[in-house]
């Protein structure tokens, strides 16, 4: 690990994220916000896929591109966080359903509403709770959505309760999710994830990485996979599977999966600011909140962006001043970088 001349405030982090524990994983203060924030947005061909399958299957004809118009009767959207997905789908349906357990979660879903989505808080199983609450019946809803959330989940139990509850034929289940942002390096493209008919973007793209890429990418995911490893509260080898372990055969006769790879720039504060919007670096700061102002303990993605901009020079000739967190995010926001996004979903249905 590379070796860091000049430590970052630990006020930084203490004054501007300051957590409260709760037994909502996603209640720490200010991780809502972030979270809405500093996620990736669920790309349209994602969406068309889904949207395709529950439209074929009611003699619906399917999308080319994104349709705005509703034409299937209703979406719910479960353990919907902040509305990020549930949001995507709205244009779709006549009427889209969110539920989630954060009350945290669910304010900024409310207050990112513009009247085409509603909200309520239950328990991800509760599935007779929430059509009670929004006066639906079973067949009315054409398709339930779990986006990036069933690693917090039981499977079995909420797949024996879809079944049991919604009429066979009628309602999609589509399970989304994407893996945590990678750092373009050698290896990613080596790998050739774009597939054979993109040779000569991988090509293109080979050209603009140089090898100081590899190191970001080695520091980012030891920040990752070894520092923070441990204070993942959910089944974190079941999400890097792409769910692909989960026994969807089990429950449902036709199953479809789907993914999408996609390449953006990022700058060193985006990233930075999404590890801070997950539960598990909230958990790392709040289990070792006493140990870093101590100074036993440092902020692990503190760390990865004072590496990163001391690679880049920027402490050279005094150009950050570390007591201003404004000059320090001006900085970070210079530092810019092409970032791998994988999203997947399955869509199941009897």
């Amino acid at each position: 690990m590379l070796l860091i001349r000049k430590l970052i405030p630990s006020s930084y982090l203490v004054s501007r994220f300051a957590q409260t524990a709760t037994t909502d994983f996603y209640g720490f203060k200010n991780l809502s916000v972030l979270y809405n924030n500093f996620r990736p947005e669920y790309p349209d061909r994602l969406l068309d896929y889904i949207i395709d399958d529950v439209k074929s299957r009611q003699k619906a004809p399917p999308s080319l591109g994104i349709d705005p118009t509703p034409v299937i009767s209703c979406a719910l959207d479960i353990a919907c966080g902040t509305g990020l997905f549930t949001r995507k789908l709205a244009p779709f349906f006549k009427r889209t359903v969110g539920t989630d357990l954060s009350e945290k979660q669910l304010k900024v879903a409310a207050e990112q509403n513009e009247g085409d989505t509603e909200y309520a808080k239950f328990d991800a199983y509760d599935v007779e709770g929430m059509l009670r609450h929004f006066s639906l019946q079973p067949s009315e809803v054409s398709l339930i959505s779990v986006a990036t959330a069933m690693h917090w989940l039981d499977f079995d139990r909420l797949a024996e309760k879809i079944v049991e509850v919604f009429p066979a034929g009628a309602t999609s289940l589509a399970v989304t999710g994407y893996l945590p942002a990678q750092i373009m390096n050698q290896n990613i493209l080596n790998n050739d994830i774009f597939g054979g008919s993109s040779l000569n973007v991988h090509g293109e793209l080979r050209d603009r990485y140089e090898k100081k890429l590899d190191l970001y990418s080695q520091l980012y995911d030891h920040i990752l996979h070894e520092k923070l490893r441990t204070y993942m509260n959910f089944d974190f080898e079941c999400l890097i599977s792409k769910y692909q372990t989960l026994p969807f055969e089990k429950y449902f006769r036709h199953h479809k999966f789907f993914q999408v790879c996609l390449v953006n720039e990022k700058t060193l504060l985006d990233l930075v600011e999404f590890v801070r919007s997950t539960s598990f670096y909230q958990l790392f700061m709040e289990v070792n909140r006493d140990k870093i102002r101590q100074g036993l303990e440092r902020d692990p993605i503190e760390m990865f962006a004072y590496s990163i901009l001391e690679m880049e020079g920027f402490f050279d000739d005094k150009k950050i001043d570390v007591r201003r967190q404004d000059d320090l995010e001006a900085q970070m926001r210079k530092v810019k970088f092409d970032t791998l996004w994988t999203f997947f979903v399955h869509v199941v249905h009897n």
